[in-house]
């Protein structure tokens, strides 16, 4: 999960200078209220246009959060 904050920290200051943006945050497991608290906290509670989704498994062995984000700048 620390690797994920650190990406979603990223993330967020990415979009601080936004024209468009979407976010979707994949989750491994039943850590979906936990994943989407730290979603806010990075956003700083002004998260943008973003969907939460509990899956399976992703692509590789061990991981545990996916963030599909798309930026465009203004």
């Amino acid at each position: 999960m620390e690797a994920a904050i650190e990406a979603l920290d990223g993330v967020a200051s990415a979009l601080a200078t936004k024209r468009d943006d979407r976010l979707v945050v994949y989750v491994v497991g039943e850590e979906l209220s936990a994943a989407w608290d730290e979603v806010r906290t990075a956003f700083g509670g002004e998260v943008p246009p973003a969907t939460l989704l509990g899956v399976a498994r992703l692509g590789h062995s061990g991981q545990l959060v996916e963030i599909d984000a798309h930026i465009e700048r203004a």
